[in-house]
């Protein structure tokens, strides 16, 4: 599956309240970086007081727009995880300004990992009418020397893409 190792920069864009962040936090290791990126205040301010708490130095919250730009250097990430937020990237029409962001900070050989809800009816989740096959956000990808490694389901509603910089 997906494997967060210690060291690596890691880039939760879209990340809520940060519960990947912080998970993601003890796989980088003190060695590592994990930059928590979302437009909301409220959730990040609750991530803020938890990384705070629990004294957690290698998570830093980030308020941002991921469309009009990362706050990260160039080529500096490892893996940017975006779970369950493509879809309204997409139903939004801001697919071209968020991937040009995540191709320009990942370093080549860097993985973009989407999560997202598969297209069928579920009970909760986005509308069918913006969920969106993985071949279809593959497809939206490639431009930006994203290529495809593998797709795999997680669960009974989500499937996981991973893509590749090239």
């Amino acid at each position: 599956m997906l494997t967060i190792v210690e060291g690596c920069v890691f880039l939760d864009l879209g990340c809520g309240d940060g519960f990947l962040s912080l998970a993601a936090s003890a796989a980088v290791g003190s060695s590592g970086r994990v930059y928590a990126l979302d437009v909301q205040r409220e959730p990040l301010q609750a991530l803020h007081r938890a990384v705070t708490e629990r004294r957690i130095a290698s998570v830093d919250p980030i308020l941002g727009d991921a469309v009009l730009h990362l706050p990260l250097g160039d080529a500096r990430v490892d893996l940017c995880l975006m779970a369950n937020v493509f879809h309204g990237f997409h139903a939004r029409k801001e697919v071209p300004g968020v991937m040009g962001e995540v191709a320009r900070v990942l370093r080549p050989g860097g993985l973009a990992a989407v999560v997202d809800f598969k297209k069928e009816e579920t009970p909760f989740g986005p509308p069918l009418r913006i969920r969106l096959y993985a071949e279809e956000i593959e497809e939206m990808m490639a431009p930006f020397g994203l290529r495809g490694e593998w797709i795999r389901d997680v669960g009974i509603n989500h499937y996981l893409l991973l893509m590749v910089r090239v």
